[in-house]
């Protein structure tokens, strides 16, 4: 779908929005992949784990963007964010002087 990611380290968090993801640079999850969704995939939400294709159905996503829609996930292929619609709520927050900032441009 055209998206692009810029990856940034900064020394302060930036405000928090949809559009960006804020992680600890000096946490264990590292390395980061960006892939398309997977039949099944989840994410883990406050009030337990929403299937990606739900997201997309709330969010009116057209089913031809569906297949492309960018996810990030962790070395474990843990979920963190569906890019620009859900944030994970296993978000890593260590008290950190330096972070790694993920934005949808």
């Amino acid at each position: 779908n055209g998206t692009i990611l810029t990856v940034k380290k900064v020394k302060e968090k930036l405000k928090i929005n949809r559009n960006r993801l804020i992680l600890c640079y000096n946490n264990s999850m590292w390395p980061l992949f960006v892939r398309s969704p997977k039949p099944g995939d989840r994410i883990k939400t406050k009030v337990g784990h929403k299937k990606l294709n739900r997201i997309f159905i709330n969010a009116k996503i057209p089913k031809y963007q569906r297949d492309v829609w960018p996810v990030v996930t962790d070395q474990e292929d843990r979920i963190l964010w569906v890019v620009g619609l859900e944030k994970s709520v296993d978000l890593p927050s260590d008290d950190d002087e330096h972070y790694i900032v993920i934005e949808v441009n």
